[in-house]
């Protein structure tokens, strides 16, 4: 018999340029609305072993028995499109961890997107629809209909409506900070619900926001990276969940402190946190910044854009 080759899906990760929660619904889930960019950096592997028995899912991750239990977004996934197309092929998958959890950064809507893609890829599956694999990664999580296209985008509702946006960070470095922190989405959310009204003050311009996105984003790379404190007129670098996330860990608001003193051109926290990333417009005042978080013991990723 032919041995079937493993698959292998890389899958990777996501910074939130600009994040307002602005009301709640009925249903208890949150409207936002946010600007996402995709990172290459880190990245998670998944090893995908077809053999097992039909309609059986088996995931290993070394060194993480806590995350090959039936909470893995991985089974969620699998069980909706089994539930849409009948029993799935027998498979195996090893999960090889490298995207921080509970940093913000949506490693586990990236692993269901790849997988996701994977699974109405074979053979065996009956192929859908664009618009029917949103319908059903949006069923899986927020943020997993932007892992599947993967380009910068704004993002309405609970995240599910996109809409493309022709910015790049080109040319700026990028300094991911890893506090040894883990936040809750679900208790971000609620210690929001406890600080606010239901709708934040915190709203994009009603006309353009692409052509605001675009035109900051263009900006950062005429600013002088002597800058010490952040502009207060910017539209991007806004985040709801800071003031909360803060106010339970303040040595993520001290790591954001330290990065705009360290000449970053932008700071801020990336969805409910805990990663906290600088953009920097120079390699040496990213460098300053990492070794800065080196001294203190809190691990970092310094990447070209």
């Amino acid at each position: 018999m032919s041995h079937v080759a493993d698959t292998v899906i890389r899958t990777g990760c996501k910074i939130n340029l600009y994040l307002a929660i602005t009301g709640t619904r009925k249903d208890g889930y949150h409207t936002i609305e946010t600007l996402m960019y995709p990172l290459f950096e880190p990245h998670d592997i998944l090893r995908c072993t077809p053999g097992a028995p039909p309609g059986h899912l088996a995931i290993h991750c070394p060194g993480r028995p806590d995350l090959e239990g039936k909470t893995n977004i991985l089974y969620k996934t699998w069980d909706i499109v089994s539930k849409r197309v009948g029993m799935l092929p027998g498979m195996t998958v090893e999960l090889e961890k490298h995207v921080p959890e509970g940093a913000g950064l949506g490693g586990g809507s990236a692993n269901a997107a790849g997988f996701l893609k994977y699974l109405f890829a074979l053979p065996e599956v009956p192929p859908v629809s664009q618009a029917t694999l949103l319908e059903i990664a949006t069923q899986i999580g927020a943020d997993v209909p932007f892992f599947l296209e993967n380009v910068p985008a704004f993002a309405a509702g609970i995240g599910e409506k996109l809409h493309p946006v022709a910015i790049s960070l080109a040319g700026l470095k990028l300094l991911l900070v890893f506090p040894n922190i883990q936040v809750s989405t679900a208790w971000a959310y609620a210690a929001w619900d406890q600080e606010h009204s239901q709708t934040s003050s915190r709203r994009l311009p009603e006309k353009n926001p692409e052509l605001c996105f675009t035109k900051q984003v263009q900006s950062l790379t005429r600013r002088h990276p002597a800058y010490t404190t952040p502009p207060t007129h910017d539209l991007l670098f806004y985040n709801s969940f800071e003031d909360v996330v803060f106010s339970r860990y303040p040595s993520l608001r001290q790591i954001k402190e330290t990065l705009w003193k360290a000449g970053a051109v932008a700071a801020l926290m990336s969805g409910s946190g805990s990663c906290i990333f600088g953009l920097f417009s120079d390699t040496e005042s990213g460098k300053k910044a990492a070794e800065i978080m080196f001294a203190q013991n809190i691990a970092t990723s310094l990447q070209s854009l």
